[in-house]
């Protein structure tokens, strides 16, 4: 208790040891807004008003720290993880206005994109110079692919339109022994079809078998 302060302390009695410190916005939590499932969503990170709901520009103000949009989306089941893969998954689009990017979250993990999204009748799609393509691998499951193919740590996951394909580009690490003597660790970067799921390519330096 501070000198002179009353019995018991409080905020309103005693404020120099009672004062509630503020978060700073960056630590705050997003507000999320779900969307109804008919609702058509469009997220378009470089744009001004980067979101369009029904055709709609919509600017969301009032509040401190960006706010995410909640959505239902389809997804397709993708060998190893098939029947962990529930048919509609609740996903969250966040808009970061500084670094224009879009952040797409389900269960727990996150993918950042520049591309346009779009959202209509419960099916995510990325804008092509081919047209829309539909991103039926949502970032959860594309990391457990990226790790059920080569263990690691995943670190970043970066949504993309690669040879007019929708494709994560996922960066990761894996520590562990060269030699099986000295502690090691080394990047691993795996690029997964946002589509299909399938693995289009993993890299890593080429003495990485010699890591256990």
């Amino acid at each position: 208790m501070a000198i002179g302060c009353p019995c018991s302390e409080t905020p309103q009695s005693c404020p120099q040891d009672c004062k509630v410190e503020e978060l700073p916005a960056s630590l705050k939590p997003v507000p999320v807004i779900p969307l109804p499932a008919e609702t058509k969503l469009e997220i378009s990170p470089l744009k001004e008003v980067p979101v369009t709901i029904n055709e709609n520009p919509v600017e969301f103000k009032g509040t401190e720290v960006p706010t995410a949009i909640s959505v239902e989306v389809k997804a397709i089941p993708v060998s190893p993880l098939a029947e962990k893969v529930p048919p509609v998954v609740n996903v969250t689009i966040e808009i970061d206005k500084e670094t224009k990017v879009a952040k797409i979250e389900n269960e727990g993990v996150r993918a950042t994109t520049a591309e346009t999204l779009k959202v209509e009748e419960k099916t995510l799609k990325i804008e092509t110079p081919k047209g829309d393509l539909q991103v039926n691998v949502l970032p959860s499951i594309a990391t457990q692919v990226a790790i059920s193919k080569s263990p690691q740590e995943i670190k970043e996951v970066e949504l993309k339109v690669v040879n007019e394909k929708p494709v994560y580009e996922i960066e990761g690490k894996k520590v562990g022994k060269l030699l099986w003597l000295f502690p090691i660790e080394i990047s691993v970067q795996t690029k997964i079809d946002a589509t299909e799921g399938k693995i289009l390519q993993i890299k890593k330096p080429w003495w990485s078998f010699l890591v256990r």
